[in-house]
């Protein structure tokens, strides 16, 4: 037998009217009891006038706050659920999705977490591909964050032990905060899709890559012993040529400088030992030709 749990669902918001009607739509057709709370930090497309229509079925607000992350710490505040969530206002749950997290955290009372699989859709609801998630393995975690976040809701009283979303971070908030969690409470993986996540030029994580990157491997230093994994490097190094090369008779040059360099301080903030950086030295020529052929950087999010 199922036991009935109260939803918390916040929605953080600003200047996402092509989409924020349809997150919206997607909680509530969830059957379950549920709360939803809209945080817009000042919008002023169409999202207000979005919001007044469902101002009978949501909680919401519009005012300038301290970006995204501070909204999420704002809307859980008035939660009083028994389970949490924020779904970023271009991201959607799939049919049932509330409904199988009930079933899920009902008959596994030990587990703080749960989280699902997910897709990758387009700006206009077109699937693109399975978002890669996996079971729960912390040291996998630190190599790549497979948790999709829409797709991850947790208990209430998990939130109460661990606090609020660090208001510090800007891109890799949740990311954070798995690998907080992932120390002391339990994960359990659904091998159902639960929701989608929109990629799309404008969303964060892909319209700023390098500070994403940047960003998590500051936050790593504090969970990775004894530095970030290289995937993360490398994936930095990627990213900062990317942005860096151009075209041309010297380009090769500028590049081989301008990566030794950098791979010196990367070298030095990280403590890498000589053995270590000779390796991502030895990644130059792949990385150049990927860079050259204006390929997509490997970033995983």
């Amino acid at each position: 037998m199922h036991i009935l749990m109260k939803f918390s669902i916040v929605i953080p918001s600003y200047q996402q009217g092509r989409f924020i009607e349809n997150t919206i739509q997607s909680v509530l057709a969830q059957n379950v009891d549920k709360e939803i709370f809209v945080q817009d930090g000042g919008s002023t497309d169409d999202t207000i006038r979005i919001l007044e229509k469902f101002k009978n079925s949501i909680t919401w607000e519009s005012r300038p706050d301290g970006g995204q992350t501070c909204a999420i710490n704002a809307g859980l505040k008035k939660a009083e659920g028994d389970i949490f969530t924020y779904l970023n206002s271009d991201d959607v749950l799939l049919p049932g999705a509330l409904e199988k997290m009930q079933e899920i955290f009902s008959t596994n009372p030990d587990v703080d977490f749960a989280y699902g699989m997910a897709n990758l859709i387009d700006p206009n609801d077109t699937y693109i591909s399975d978002y890669p998630t996996c079971p729960f393995d912390y040291h996998e975690l630190l190599r790549t964050c497979f948790i999709c976040q829409p797709a991850c809701m947790f208990r209430k009283k998990a939130y109460e032990r661990l606090g609020p979303f660090d208001e510090k971070l800007d891109y890799c908030m949740d990311y954070e905060y798995w690998l907080r969690a992932g120390k002391s409470s339990r994960f359990y993986y659904i091998e159902t899709k639960i929701a989608c996540s929109r990629y799309h030029p404008e969303a964060k994580t892909i319209k700023y890559p390098l500070p994403v990157i940047e960003e998590i491997l500051d936050m790593l230093a504090d969970y990775a012993v004894p530095h970030p994994d290289f995937i993360w490097i490398r994936s930095y190094l990627n990213n900062y040529f990317r942005s860096k090369t151009s075209d041309g008779q010297n380009a090769f040059v500028n590049f081989s400088i301008r990566y030794i360099l950098k791979l010196l301080e990367i070298r030095k903030k990280n403590s890498l030992t000589f053995k270590e950086t000779l390796w991502l030295l030895s990644k130059l020529f792949p990385t150049y030709k990927v860079i050259c052929k204006r390929r997509p950087p490997p970033v995983t999010f």
